[in-house]
């Protein structure tokens, strides 16, 4: 990372600095520390905890001219996430202080998402058209030393396999709104790996990855006397059996429990719908516990269903944790044996999960997809599901 040291005092900085309007949340003080990205290494976030709602930041990152400069952050922290205001300090020159030079003219606003203690998602929203808006994954670079992160979990009875049932609305009328359903599993950080489709039929699913599907990544948490929070996100499905167009609205909704922690209303100020999504525990399926690898070193076939018929690729997993995944673009076209290749390893194998990596074997320097994966035992047998994302596409495989 690249850090421009700056002297000044703390009057000044506390004079300079925005303060937010105070939530009550307590997220880890752990959290702290440096974040970057590690395919864009040379620029990152340094973050610290000053109270359990509130976040003091600092933005190393470059103009389009390719000078450096850096953005102060105040931020309040909202369970997982932190809002933030920036600004840009200008005026002063090394060697000297003249105050009366110095200006901190707002940037723009800024948000942190944490997936759990060692991935988040920055998002930016600039008031200049230099740099606009759009948002970067995070990686953990280092933490302050002595903290402990420990980040809220999801509540116990959705940690699991879950089935969404999803609806759209304009305002809050649900009349002729078809239900969107989905798959995925909350782990036991309340992170929510799902993927959902228009359709709504999913009860013979086998290995379906769907028609135009969608990669729902987010988090889900339940704190003490505060009700249950989500924050979700929507991507095209990178892999899938057809490139004619997505149902996925792309975007990044957020709320909380309306009722139960199993019906949360999510709302996107951009959009003019909002959400309203079900996780319901998949009862009929249980997650594979513990998990080693000799029950993932096998063959698996992916059957890919969209409107027009079905095909099957391979899915190979080794021994040593290595993955092959073939593709085919339609039913005339050849197969493309290990379109993508990467690798699995056991990260929480108690719980049933592991984590991947894969990248495009014609595009090595693309950024490679990540993702959890886990092994689901059917009444018809076992369901490998692998989900995860790029910087901005999202990756959802399922294989027997």
């Amino acid at each position: 990372m690249h850090a421009k040291n700056v002297f000044t005092s703390a009057a000044a900085l506390a004079a300079t600095l925005m303060l937010l309007p105070l939530a009550q949340a307590s997220p880890s003080t752990g959290i702290g520390g440096a974040w970057y990205n590690p395919e864009q290494s040379g620029h990152g976030i340094s973050i610290e905890v000053l109270a359990p709602d509130r976040a003091l930041m600092f933005w190393y990152l470059y103009d389009s001219a390719g000078n450096p400069f850096f953005l102060y952050l105040d931020g309040r922290i909202e369970g997982r996430r932190i809002e933030a205001t920036a600004v840009a300090p200008q005026g002063l020159h090394f060697g000297t202080f003249d105050r009366s030079n110095f200006s901190t003219p707002t940037w723009g606003t800024v948000s942190i998402e944490f997936d759990d203690c060692n991935n988040a998602r920055l998002e930016w929203d600039a008031l200049s058209s230099e740099f606009g808006s759009g948002s970067t994954d995070l990686r953990r670079l280092s933490r302050t030393y002595g903290s402990e992160c420990v980040l809220e979990a999801a509540p116990p009875a959705l940690a699991g396999p879950i089935q969404l049932l999803v609806k759209d609305m304009l305002g809050d009328d649900l009349s002729g709104v078809s239900p969107h359903s989905g798959i995925g599993a909350i782990d036991p950080d309340g992170r929510i790996w799902a993927m959902e489709t228009p359709w709504t039929d999913l009860s013979p699913m086998g290995g379906w990855t769907g028609p135009f599907p969608c990669v729902v990544l987010g988090s889900i948490e339940a704190r003490p006397s505060q009700p249950t929070r989500a924050s979700l996100r929507e991507l095209a499905n990178a892999w899938s059996a057809t490139s004619y167009g997505s149902a996925c609205v792309g975007a990044a909704w957020q709320g909380t429990a309306q009722s139960s922690a199993t019906e949360i209303e999510l709302r996107n100020s951009s959009a003019l719908v909002h959400r309203r999504w079900q996780f319901s525990a998949r009862e009929t399926v249980q997650i594979e516990t513990p998990l080693a690898m000799g029950q993932l070193a096998k063959e698996f076939e992916v059957t890919l269903r969209w409107w027009f018929g079905e095909m099957q690729v391979p899915l190979h997993v080794q021994p040593d944790g290595s993955i092959c995944l073939g593709q085919r673009l339609s039913v005339e076209s050849p197969m493309l044996a290990c379109a993508l290749r990467g690798r699995l390893w056991l990260t929480d194998p108690q719980n049933g999960f592991f984590d991947f990596e894969l990248a495009a074997s014609n595009e090595p320097e693309a950024t490679p997809y990540r993702g959890r994966g886990w092994l689901e035992a059917r009444g018809d047998g076992q369901r490998l599901v692998m989900i995860g994302h790029s910087a901005q596409r999202g990756l959802g495989v399922v294989g027997r």
